[in-house]
């Protein structure tokens, strides 16, 4: 259809130069100066024809304005997390011009449409666990689009001014039947915050009351009580790494505040590099549990933190 149309327009475009050359040609010429009514014989019909032509093919033809037409223009591409992490799940896709196109994405976010017209599209995206997306492309041709999606992540150590976590706290240092425990509770408040450029440093009171029995030696243990008040930070950075700068803590440590919703409401870390250390946070909750272990062979200390409901 479209090489018709060429032709067409070709012919009509062509056709007021075909009739200027022929009126200049000596055969007409010497037609035309003969006399005045072969004038009106030859130049009147081939006037009317010209108008009629041309503006009957300008006026009837529908060709359209772009090369594409009848052609189906491709768009496809990938959606990807911004975390770097796959998709969740697959996402439904809008792709919205004059026309509305829908496409669903398959695990590893790639998606794929077969569109019949060019202009402005709003690529829309829109899913409970990722913020909405909603960007524009001019497609005129054959189209690879690549857009990152922003997870909606959830908190997995709430950090507010006033907030209280409560532990059960326990310490086993034994070494060749030379042992120290201390058992007790621990409260952690959030007294206070400061920021700066690149953190915020959560300022956190601590309240220790137990009992210390040091079995050391062959005499009878001791026993004693033990309170503790004091201060210590958490800082979190522009990453939003939380490192809690305890004074029992093994230092060093940090691990993510936020998740995205891939992940389980309760976090279970463990690593063994030197000392053996595990941690748990919950959502909405934040740091569950804590244990870390020093020491080897016949000497060890346990110290274990776990929140109470």
């Amino acid at each position: 259809m479209t090489e018709i149309w060429k032709n067409i327009i070709k012919i009509r475009d062509g056709f007021p130069f075909t009739c200027f050359f022929l009126l200049r040609t000596k055969f007409f010429r010497v037609i035309l100066s003969e006399s005045k009514h072969l004038k009106k014989l030859v130049l009147l019909p081939l006037i009317v024809l010209m108008i009629l032509f041309c503006c009957g093919c300008r006026e009837n033809s529908s060709e359209p304005d772009n090369q594409n037409f009848g052609q189906e223009i491709r768009v496809s591409g990938q959606i990807v997390s911004d975390d770097s992490t796959y998709l969740m799940h697959p996402l439904q896709i809008l792709l919205v011009g004059e026309s509305t196109y829908t496409d669903s994405s398959d695990d590893m976010g790639y998606f794929e449409f077969l569109i019949s017209e060019q202009g402005t599209f709003h690529l829309i995206i829109k899913d409970e666990d990722y913020k909405n997306l909603d960007s524009v492309f001019v497609i005129s041709s054959d189209t690879l689009i690549s857009v990152s999606l922003q997870p909606v992540l959830d908190d997995y150590f709430p950090l507010n001014i006033g907030d209280r976590l409560t532990y059960i706290y326990s310490l086993k240092e034994l070494c060749s039947g030379d042992n120290i425990y201390i058992d007790g509770i621990e409260d952690w408040v959030i007294a206070d915050l400061r920021t700066s450029k690149d953190s915020i440093f959560y300022k956190c009171r601590r309240n220790f009351n137990g009992i210390k029995i040091d079995a050391r030696g062959p005499d009878t243990p001791d026993t004693s009580v033990v309170n503790i008040s004091d201060e210590f930070s958490i800082l979190e950075d522009k990453k939003h790494n939380i490192y809690i700068d305890h004074p029992d803590f093994i230092s060093g440590i940090t691990f993510p505040r936020y998740y995205n919703r891939n992940f389980p409401d309760e976090i279970v870390y463990e690593a063994t590099s030197g000392f053996v250390f595990i941690y748990r946070l919950k959502k909405q909750t934040g740091l569950t549990f804590w244990q870390q272990t020093t020491g080897s062979g016949h000497c060890s200390t346990t110290k274990s933190w776990s929140l109470t409901e």
